[in-house]
């Protein structure tokens, strides 16, 4: 079995930090979106100051698990990977929603505004985290060229 070294841990953290920040900045905001709309009360009672980060440190320790950081992926293995993930932070953000009464479980409107907001959560975060690697893989390609660019002048 092989052990994580300090880089791979490294990475991961960093993964799950940003998803937590990209989480936690997202929640809070369509939360504000939603009471400018008066989908809900204007007033968010203090209990969701600590339940908003502990679902969104859940969520990302989750997410971190997912995906694999030390190889690439398939399209299909990829598709499959986004799907599941997908499927658990629902079921995740779903069961913490009604545990922590953020929404009326007797009420469909109420379980679809749920619903549409992780979705809508889910779309915005992976979107940001896709254009945040591609950045980075970016960057490190451009890094790469100019040292051989370098090397190849000696």
């Amino acid at each position: 079995m092989r052990g994580i070294d300090r880089e791979s841990l490294n990475i991961r953290l960093q993964f799950m930090w940003n998803l937590f920040c990209m989480i936690t900045a997202c929640v809070i905001t369509v939360m504000g979106i939603l009471a400018l709309l008066g989908t809900y009360d204007a007033e968010i009672p203090n209990s969701v100051l600590w339940q908003i980060p502990a679902v969104a440190i859940v969520l990302s320790v989750i997410s971190s698990f997912i995906y694999p950081f030390h190889r690439a992926m398939g399209k299909v293995e990829k598709r499959i990977r986004i799907f599941v993930h997908y499927i658990l932070v629902c079921i995740i953000a779903m069961m913490c929603g009604n545990m922590f009464y953020w929404y009326d479980i007797s009420s469909v409107r109420s379980i679809a505004i749920m619903f549409s907001m992780v979705s809508i959560i889910f779309i915005v975060v992976s979107v940001m985290s896709w254009k945040k690697s591609d950045a980075e893989a970016k960057s490190l390609n451009s890094g790469l060229k100019k040292m051989q660019g370098e090397d190849g002048e000696r």
